[in-house]
């Protein structure tokens, strides 16, 4: 059984779908009516280049892991889950984020929500508006 879910836990999954395990963000605590969270994966920037956001090789996602890879959110595949997905998923607690680390996947939602999943951001409408508060503005598309 996985660790419980909560806003800021960091994960290693292997979704089982012949591709690398990745790294996921849980960017809320778990919803009082149905227990379901928000998760998002990072993954190699080159698989995303729509997102300007690029966290650069060696960001301490969390005190105990750094990126190996410049890494972008993985914006199509952000989740609504539950704890019996980590589970099945036999996902690897990895440590706990920083408010910064989190803020910044938060953002990423916020910046980029063209790119999720319409019924991700139908669900999230009153939190990503939340969130919008505190992120300013996006990162400026590249010269």
């Amino acid at each position: 059984m996985a660790r419980p879910a909560i806003a800021g836990n960091a994960y290693k999954i292997d979704l089982g779908d012949g591709r690398p395990a990745h790294h996921w963000i849980v960017l809320t605590d778990p919803m009082e009516i149905d227990r379901r969270f928000v998760a998002v994966s990072l993954t190699d920037r080159h698989n995303s280049p729509e997102i300007l956001d690029v966290w650069p090789y060696g960001y301490r996602l969390c005190s105990s892991y750094s990126l190996t890879k410049p890494s972008v959110v993985a914006l199509r595949y952000a989740v609504l889950r539950s704890q019996t997905w980590l589970d099945h998923c036999r996902a690897e607690f990895v440590d706990v984020c920083g408010p910064e680390t989190l803020q910044r996947a938060r953002c990423n939602l916020v910046w980029y929500r063209r790119y999720l999943n319409p019924p991700l951001v139908r669900s999230l409408g009153p939190v990503l508006d939340e969130w919008a508060k505190y992120c300013g503005a996006p990162p400026p598309r590249p010269t």
